[in-house]
C-alpha cells in the first residue's frame, strides 16, 4: 500500500496529496483498460466493456459517456434527422474500495437502413452505478419515445423532437439536451448534445437546411487536455437543400442529398441524417475514463 503524508509540521507533498499534521492519504492502485499516465495522474480508458480491479481503494475521477443515436432517413421532399449524443456523466473524488468493478461501454445506434425510418437508440454506459443513458435516434415523422428519447434526444423531421433523459446518478453530474425539430416540411433537426439543444431545420425545398447537432462538452480526464465528447449529429434538408453540421466536428454531418457521416469513434456522438437510406450516419460508441493521482 502506498501512503502519501508527512510528519507533524512537515510540508504537504506535490499535488496536495499528502496532508500535514500526521494525517495520510491513500493512493489508489488498480489495473484494467488501457493504462496511461500524465503528470501525477494515472488513467484507465475503456473503449469497450471490461473490468477495473482495485487492490487499494481511494478517490478517483470518473467520466462515463454512453453510445449515441443513429440518424433517420427521409425522402426527396424532406430530410433525415441527426442522432442524439449519448448521455455524459462526470464526477470528481468518487470513492472506490479494493474490489473489481464492471465497466460497461455502450454501443452506438445504427442509422436507418430503409427509406423514411428512425435511427436506433444508443446503449447505456456505466461504472459503479454512475449510469449514462444511450442517445436517442433521429426521428422520421411521429415521435417514438422508445427510440427518439435518450441521454440527449434525437432530432426530428416533425414538429416534435427527442427528449433528453440524462440525470445525475450516484453523485455524478449528468449532461444531456433535447434534439431539434423541423420548422418546415423540407428539413430536419440536429441531435441534442451534452452541452446544447440540437438546432432546428429550416427553409423550403432548395433553401432547406438541416439543423446543426448540439456541440460537445469538453473534459480533460483522459489526457490532461480538453477533448470534446457527446455531440449531436446534423440533420438534412431536402434534395436541393443542405445538411447541418455535426457538433464540435465529432458529431456526424448531415448529408442533404449526399452521404452523411458517422459520429467520431468512441466520442458518444450522434450520426448525421440524409434523405436516402444508403448513406445515413450511425452514432458512435461511448467511453469510460477513470483517473487518479498516483504519485
Amino acid at each position: 500500500m502506498k501512503i502519501h503524508g508527512t510528519a507533524k509540521g512537515g510540508a504537504v507533498s506535490k499535488k496536495d496529496f499528502g496532508v500535514a499534521f500526521g494525517k495520510a492519504v491513500t493512493i489508489p492502485e488498480a489495473s484494467g483498460g488501457t493504462e496511461t499516465t500524465y503528470g501525477d495522474y494515472k488513467v484507465h480508458t475503456f473503449l469497450e466493456d471490461g473490468t477495473l480491479t482495485f487492490t487499494v481503494g481511494g478517490n478517483v475521477d470518473v467520466l462515463v459517456v454512453a453510445g449515441a443515436g443513429g440518424a433517420s432517413s427521409g425522402n426527396s421532399d424532406g430530410g433525415g434527422a441527426g442522432g442524439g449524443a449519448g448521455g455524459m456523466s462526470v464526477k470528481s473524488s468518487h470513492a472506490v474500495t479494493d474490489q473489481a468493478y464492471a465497466v460497461v461501454v455502450g454501443s452506438g445506434g445504427a442509422g436507418c437502413t430503409t427509406i423514411q425510418c428512425s435511427g436506433a437508440k444508443g446503449d447505456d454506459s456505466s461504472f459503479d452505478s454512475i449510469i449514462s443513458n444511450g442517445g436517442g435516434g433521429g426521428n422520421y415523422a411521429t415521435i417514438d419515445a422508445s427510440k427518439n428519447n435518450g441521454g440527449s434526444g434525437g432530432g426530428s423531421s416533425d414538429v416534435n423532437y427527442g427528449t433528453a433523459t440524462q440525470g445525475d446518478t450516484n453523485g455524478a453530474t449528468g449532461y444531456g439536451n433535447d434534439g431539434g425539430h423541423s420548422t418546415s416540411n423540407w428539413s430536419s433537426g440536429g441531435g441534442g448534445s451534452a452541452a446544447a439543444v440540437g438546432s432546428d431545420g429550416s427553409g423550403g425545398n432548395s433553401s432547406a437546411v438541416g439543423g446543426n447537432g448540439g456541440v460537445g462538452l469538453a473534459n480533460d480526464f483522459r489526457t490532461g487536455s480538453n477533448q470534446f465528447y457527446a455531440a449531436g449529429g446534423g440533420g438534412s434538408g431536402a434534395t436541393l437543400g443542405a445538411g447541418g453540421n455535426g457538433g464540435s466536428s465529432i458529431g456526424g454531418n448531415g448529408g442533404g442529398s449526399t452521404t452523411a457521416t458517422n459520429g467520431v469513434v468512441n466520442s458518444g456522438s450522434g450520426g448525421g441524417g440524409t434523405i436516402f437510406e444508403d448513406g445515413v450516419g450511425s452514432g458512435s460508441a461511448g467511453i469510460v475514463v477513470i483517473r487518479y493521482l498516483f504519485q
